[in-house]
């Protein structure tokens, strides 16, 4: 029988991974969220002696966007233990806040555990959606 693999949770991984972690985590523990990843595209390929470029994506908007039942929005953006924002994340995150719009820097701490910074950040992206304040919202 293989050696079984550790748990994903108890490792410290890269931000990208933690975020993926974190994305399959908020539904069972916020079910009125919802997290999405943006993908960003910029590739180049060639077949038949062609060759096509394509390119996908906002330069400087965030990791993710979180949406919220009832028409909230959370922006999110990810970041390494030793991790910056570039200019462009830093005008995105200003555009987001002259719009009103929730714009989380999530940051892995040094030496945290993966499941601790996703529990870390669910808490933190909670605070954020109640501050929505939906249940005030008209729906109707």
């Amino acid at each position: 029988m293989p050696e079984r693999m550790p748990r994903a949770k108890a490792l410290t991984l890269g931000e990208t991974d933690t975020l993926m972690h974190f994305i399959a985590a908020v539904p069972r523990e916020l079910p009125h969220v919802r997290v999405f990843r943006r993908n960003i595209l910029n590739v180049t390929a060639s077949a038949g002696g062609r060759h096509f470029h394509a390119k996908a994506g906002i330069k400087g908007q965030a990791d993710a966007y979180a949406i919220v039942r009832g028409g909230g929005h959370v922006e999110i953006e990810t970041k390494a233990a030793k991790g910056t924002m570039r200019d462009a994340q830093l005008e995105w995150q200003a555009l987001m806040r002259r719009m009103r719009i929730p714009h989380l820097e999530l940051r892995i701490l040094m030496n945290e555990r993966t499941d601790d910074t996703v529990a870390r950040w669910i808490e933190i992206l909670a605070r954020a959606v109640d501050s929505l304040h939906i249940a005030d919202w008209n729906l109707e």
